[in-house]
């Protein structure tokens, strides 16, 4: 892999990096606290008191080069190359600790008290979950302690796969995209049409049940707060212990057109986070307050100030390069 362009965050770095094919990835190396308290995470990296890699090292990997989904939220939609191979991941993952080396960062993630891959930067996972599976084999086998998160909307055949490795499914945290409690409003935001068999709803909440049956671990709903958008999660906790749950409050990723060609207005600004409680408006207090009643815990999305500012959330990073460099 060849390094094109770094982009430098207050607890990191962004890389953009070329396969032998010409094709390019997007991926993040960043160093945050381990805070555990939901709702009340610091939201400006600058909140933390000289955070380092030896506490908790997070990085971000692709499964694809690029990705046939259409989710209007995403800078990467529509975009599908080809799949990434395993050893493909895993060398993103180590081109990073490469790298990490030459700033004079902590080089052996065995020596981060807490190193989360994650799998959420261009691509499905579960579209690709051979090589996925394969990848993850071989990052636990080099770094015992490591934790995979998966990010994805969730499909059938791919998650019982998963489910029938439970050693492998153990070191897996989960994050499964809501985004709204309506099964008609995901699938405007996903764009219905593409990506396969998609998880509604009701799957949503039957495979969080099976996934915490077996990792004995809570799986995480990811919810980009939107105007107009219906937000009951009564819905959920009648079809799934609000125990075994927690929801990721995020705010909407702008991207190229999201505002202009679908009219998005995201709920959840910088000030409500920043004050740890919602103050921008009286439906985003609803949203909280309802939150609380069903006793579902939850935490706002971290460094939003860093990735808005930087652009380098869900393909920003790769989309603003190709408009640079033509000839990518």
């Amino acid at each position: 892999m060849e390094l094109v362009k770094t982009i430098e965050l207050k607890c990191g770095q962004t890389y953009l990096l070329k396969l032998n094919d010409g094709n390019v990835l997007e991926v993040g190396d960043v160093f945050m606290s381990r805070e555990k308290g939901y709702g009340t995470r610091p939201y400006h990296f600058s909140d933390f008191e000289n955070p380092s890699d030896t506490e908790k090292r997070v990085m971000t990997v692709c499964t694809m080069a690029g990705c046939p989904c259409g989710c209007r939220f995403c800078a990467s939609r529509k975009s599908f190359v080809r799949n990434l191979t395993a050893d493909e991941i895993v060398g993103q993952v180590e081109f990073m600790i490469e790298q990490g080396l030459k700033r004079g960062r902590n080089g052996d993630p065995n020596n981060s008290k807490e190193f989360r891959v994650l799998y959420t930067r261009m691509g499905e996972p579960m579209i690709n979950i051979d090589n996925v599976m394969e990848s993850i084999r071989i990052l636990i086998n080099r770094y015992p302690h490591i934790i995979i998160g998966m990010s994805t909307p969730g499909y059938r055949s791919a998650m019982d796969k998963i489910l029938n490795d439970p050693e492998l499914a153990k070191h897996l945290d989960f994050q499964f995209s809501l985004h709204s409690t309506s099964d008609e409003q995901r699938d405007y935001l996903f764009d219905a049409k593409l990506g396969g068999e998609r998880f509604n709803i009701d799957e949503i909440c039957e495979y969080a049940e099976k996934l915490y049956q077996v990792t004995n671990k809570q799986v995480s709903l990811n919810v980009i707060l939107l105007e107009g958008y219906e937000y009951d999660f009564s819905k959920i906790t009648k079809k799934v212990d609000p125990k075994h749950i927690w929801l990721r409050l995020s705010p909407w990723n702008l991207v190229e057109t999201s505002e202009d060609e679908y009219g998005f207005k995201g709920l959840l600004k910088l000030e409500d986070v920043v004050n740890k409680k919602p103050v921008s408006s009286s439906t985003l207090k609803e949203i909280i307050d309802q939150i609380e009643s069903l006793k579902i815990a939850y935490a706002y999305a971290p460094a939003i100030d860093e990735e808005i500012k930087n652009n380098v959330a869900c393909g920003q990073a790769l989309e603003a390069f190709k408009k640079e460099i033509a000839n990518i």
